[in-house]
């Protein structure tokens, strides 16, 4: 799954509305009236473990326990640290974990 699509689907996923601007950068919003409303550049959830942090606190408790499997998965030489991962790998577990990751 490109980078690209991986921002997208998880402001998505954060119920954000995502549009090509006019220069061709991502924004996120939520859309008011019919003039629209305020547009943001989407966060760098693939780098900002802040970001990450943000997302994951719209896990189910379920999924939590799930992401943690994924993370785990992919970071194995962390075991004992399995949260101790750059925020990539957790917005691959994150997508992985609601089911909008794309191979």
């Amino acid at each position: 799954m490109s980078p690209e699509k991986q921002q997208i689907a998880i402001a998505e996923a954060c119920g954000w509305e995502v549009l090509l601007d006019t220069s061709g950068k991502y924004r996120m919003g939520r859309k008011q009236g019919i003039n629209g409303g305020d547009w943001a550049p989407l966060p760098d959830y693939l780098n900002d473990l802040n970001v990450m942090h943000e997302v994951e606190k719209i896990l189910t408790r379920r999924q939590q326990f799930e992401y943690s499997d994924l993370i785990r998965t992919l970071n194995p030489e962390k075991v004992d640290f399995n949260w101790h991962c750059p925020a990539a790998q957790r917005a691959e577990a994150f997508l992985k974990t609601i089911n909008k990751w794309e191979e």
